[in-house]
C-alpha cells in the first residue's frame, strides 16, 4: 500500500514531532509542520491514516494521536529506501553497515 505524498508527509511529520516534543502535536501543530495551513485539511489525512491503521486515535482528546506498529514500519521502510526526508526534503544520513564490522 502507498500512501500519498501528503499523507505520507502527516505520518512523518506526527512522528518527528513526537519524538522531539514526547507528545502528540495538536492540528495547528502539525499544519504548521507540514505546510498545512487548514486545520480541517490535517484532520481528513489524519483520518485517512487512522483508516489505513498507521495511526490510532482517541476520541476527543485534542492530543490523542499516536502512531501503530503499521505506521512505524512503514516510516522505516520509507527510510530505507531514500535519503531524503518526506516532510522537509532535506537530506538524511543513512547508515552505512558496510564497514567491515
Amino acid at each position: 500500500m502507498n500512501l500519498t505524498r501528503k499523507q505520507t508527509e502527516v505520518l512523518a511529520g506526527l512522528a518527528e514531532l513526537m519524538a522531539l516534543e514526547g507528545k502528540a502535536p495538536t492540528l495547528q501543530e502539525l499544519g504548521d509542520h507540514c505546510g498545512i495551513k487548514a486545520k480541517a485539511q490535517v484532520h481528513t489525512l489524519l483520518e485517512a491514516l487512522e483508516d489505513y491503521g498507521m495511526i490510532a486515535s482517541q476520541r476527543y482528546t485534542q492530543r490523542g494521536r499516536s502512531l501503530t506498529a503499521k505506521g512505524l514500519r512503514y516510516l522505516q521502510a520509507l527510510r530505507d529506501h531514500t535519503s531524503v526526508c518526506p516532510v522537509c526534503n532535506s537530506s538524511m544520513e543513512k547508515q552505512d553497515d558496510s564497514n567491515g564490522s
